[in-house]
Order: structure tokens, then C-alpha cells, then sequence
């Protein structure tokens, strides 16, 4: 924090490296990049044991981080910078600070994009001391208008992944499934991104091999019936 001066600082610390843990990562550091030229400064640091690996699948993925911001590894192994007492049995570590002082920290054992991110964005607001809390759902509407053609990644439509990990719950007894999935179809009622997300997702969960891995039976009709109903969006092809 004391290289930052008096400037915002925004950190996240990746003690494990997990689909929910990657998507809300990025998302945070989206926005974190949009409010670099207010003086945000911002990194994601990677905790690891194995730092040739790590650094490999880096720079493996690299094409799928945010801009603008600073992604790195930790040279201090899983337990990270000693003066910041991370603990290291969590999933990631968020840290907002100012003026050389962590002014939040979140430890998150089960990050979740549309359970953190509204809290952490508050804190991020707070500390630049400008602008509005962004909203997530905006934000994802936003990508789908700018980037009609590049689909919908899992990270585009919080609430709508949500509704579909209900579903796909393995602990849901038939009953709780067809709950879940009856506020699902209430939620894509008159919402076309919606429904070419779940088409997407579950065209693409029923034609590959790997369909008996989601959910329970009654959950896998529904992946199926959807499927059915909401074809996956087709990309244009240009010469």
C-alpha cells in the first residue's frame, strides 16, 4: 500500500484458483481498469506454491485478463507478503486502501459474483470518492451492446447463473429443482439476453459428453427442454 503514496489502491490476492474465483476476480478489475484515470491503482496477485506453473498457465490465460491493471505472482509462496497476515485458508484475499492504509479487507472462503462484487464496488466507490456504485446487471447489458458477437461469457449474467447453479444443484431434491427452475423461466420471460445465455450454456452442456455430470435426472430434463427451446445463438461468419 505505501508504494501507492496517497493514491486509491485496490489488491486481490488469489490464494486458489477457481471458476468462481477467476469470474469475479475479472469483473472487479474490470471496473478496477474503467477507474484507473481517477487514480485507481490496482493488481491481482497470484499466491502459489509452484511459480513456474503458475506462470505458465498466466500466460496461458493472460488473454482473458482485464487491462490496465497489474497481474502478477507473489515471490512469497502460498502464505503471501508477511505484513499483510493473509490467511491463507480462504479464496481470495480483497484488500481497498488509501492514504498507505488498508481501509477494507474481504476475505472470501466461496466468492460469488453477484453476492461480493456489490459490496466490494461500494468500498472501491468510497475510496476513489467519486462516481456511482456500478450495477452489475448494467454493466453486463452494456458488453452484450458493444460485443453482440462474441457470445456471453459465465460471468455476463450473474443473476441468471445463479438461478441455473439452483438447478444444477446435486443436493436438490426434485421438488427444490422444479422451484429453481420455475424462477429461472419467470426470469428469462421477455428478456432476450437472457435466453440466448441459457441457450448458449445448456446447447452446449447437452451435446457434449458430460451431460450426466449436471445436476440430478429431473435437472438434466430441464438443461435439455431449455435446450430445445432456446437454440444457441449463431456467430455471423465474415469474410
Amino acid at each position: 500500500m505505501e508504494l501507492a503514496d496517497k493514491q486509491p489502491v485496490f489488491l486481490i490476492f488469489v490464494h486458489a484458483r477457481t471458476r468462481p474465483a477467476f469470474g469475479l476476480t475479472n469483473a472487479l478489475m474490470k471496473y478496477a481498469a474503467s477507474r484507473k484515470k481517477d487514480g485507481l491503482a490496482s493488481a491481482v496477485v497470484f499466491l502459489t506454491s509452484d511459480a513456474t506453473e503458475t506462470a505458465k498457465w498466466m500466460n496461458t490465460v493472460q488473454k482473458h485478463f482485464a487491462k490496465e491493471v497489474e497481474w502478477t505472482l507473489s515471490p512469497d509462496g502460498l502464505e503471501g507478503p508477511g505484513a499483510y497476515g493473509l490467511n491463507r485458508n480462504v479464496t481470495l484475499t480483497v484488500l481497498i486502501g488509501k492514504d498507505g492504509k488498508v481501509t477494507e479487507n474481504f476475505a472470501l472462503i466461496q466468492p460469488s459474483l453477484p453476492a461480493d462484487s456489490p459490496k466490494i464496488f461500494k468500498a472501491l466507490v468510497a475510496a476513489i470518492g467519486s462516481g456511482e456504485v456500478p450495477d452489475l446487471n448494467e454493466l453486463a447489458g452494456a458488453r452484450y451492446q458493444e460485443q453482440p458477437d462474441r457470445g456471453m461469457t459465465s460471468t455476463d449474467d450473474p443473476k441468471l447463473v445463479e438461478m441455473l447453479r439452483a438447478v444444477i444443484n446435486k443436493q436438490a431434491t426434485p421438488e427444490a429443482v422444479d422451484v429453481a427452475a420455475s424462477k429461472l423461466e419467470d426470469y428469462l420471460e421477455n428478456n432476450r439476453l437472457a435466453q440466448q445465455h441459457l441457450g448458449r450454456v445448456t446447447n452446449t452442456v447437452v451435446n457434449s459428453d458430460r451431460l450426466e455430470t449436471y445436476g440430478t435426472p429431473p435437472a438434466r430434463e430441464y438443461l435439455k427442454k431449455w435446450a430445445k427451446e432456446y437454440p444457441a445463438p449463431q456467430v455471423e461468419k465474415r469474410d
